[in-house]
């Protein structure tokens, strides 16, 4: 697992415990929690894994939207949503407010 501090700027990539064949980038981590990475992931890349996890036999998720402005929601199979606001100054999205379990790949 690479190194990972409060404001660490990389081009990095991430992966769910369950399933290390897939990853995506991080451009930037926010602290630990719980030992694992807190990736900090821009519009695009927030999407692929929002499609991935819906459809993910892993995961209890069911549906997702992203709005134009800047918020999304992840509704799981018993209809609680998780919402997700994009950072006013970077654009960027916080996947540790997600409190999901992810590893940073070794760099």
């Amino acid at each position: 697992m690479s190194s990972i501090n409060d404001t660490q700027t990389v081009e990095d990539r991430f992966f769910f415990d369950h399933d290390a064949a897939k990853t995506w980038p991080a451009r930037s981590y926010g602290p630990t929690w719980n030992g694992f990475v807190t990736p900090r992931v821009d519009r695009a890349t927030l999407v692929a894994v929002l499609a991935d996890v819906v459809t993910d036999d892993e995961t209890s998720y069911l549906a997702y939207a992203v709005h134009e402005d800047g918020s999304a929601a992840l509704v799981d199979i018993e209809g609680s949503v998780d919402h997700l606001k994009a950072d006013p100054t970077s654009g960027l999205y916080d996947l540790g407010a997600l409190g999901w379990t992810l590893w940073a790949t070794a760099s």
